[in-house]
């Protein structure tokens, strides 16, 4: 029994010439271990994405193989999770989509790309995009394919319609190329 000495509780053991190891077992043997385990909160799913660009059914244009074209989009912010685009024909092309930021209403720095992707035509396809989040401005959806399939694409819109050549699927950081007008069916998707 320990009497009260009128010291505090170390000190007073202490004086009894006890330490707190001779009472307690080894804090660090395996029986007293501690596991913790991170527990994320969950992120609702994006059940209404919006839909940013063009998906409004024009002429079939054959795409050319190994040219990049991209349309110009406004984006209020948020983050970018997928990009759209239709194809008329079924030829089974292999794509690749990507953001990029505007200057001067030309892309100008590659934002985020998509893995290169089958297709699956006709119709929408949809090439997820890790998540990417964009402030508010004007960006640029651009696409890129290898076999020359049909998009859906208006010839007679005023939107700015920018192509550029690449080589290979990593697609240029600052693309160089002309500016005519026209829009391809295409969108971004997003989530408030």
């Amino acid at each position: 029994m320990i009497r009260n000495l009128g010291l505090p509780g170390a000190a007073a053991l202490l004086a009894l010439g006890l330490t707190l190891s001779a009472l307690l077992p080894a804090c660090n043997s395996p029986q007293y271990a501690t596991t913790y385990t991170y527990l994320p909160t969950p992120t609702p799913l994006c059940t209404t994405p919006s839909q940013l660009g063009y998906s409004a059914a024009g002429a079939v244009t054959a795409l050319a193989s190994g040219t990049l074209l991209a349309n110009p989009v406004a984006v209020a912010s948020g983050p970018v999770t997928a990009l759209d685009f239709q194809v008329y024909t079924g030829d089974r092309g292999r794509y690749k989509a990507a953001l990029y930021t505007d200057n001067a209403g030309a892309p100008a720095t590659l934002v985020a790309q998509t893995d290169v992707m089958d297709s699956a035509g006709p119709g929408w396809i949809r090439i997820p995009i890790r998540p990417t989040a964009l402030a508010a401005g004007n960006y640029w959806l651009a696409l890129v394919q290898d076999q020359g399939d049909d998009l859906i694409r208006d010839d007679s819109s005023a939107v700015p319609l920018f192509s550029a050549p690449v080589t290979s699927w990593t697609l240029p950081a600052n693309p160089v190329g002309t500016l005519a007008s026209g829009s391809l069916s295409v969108y971004a998707e997003t989530c408030p």
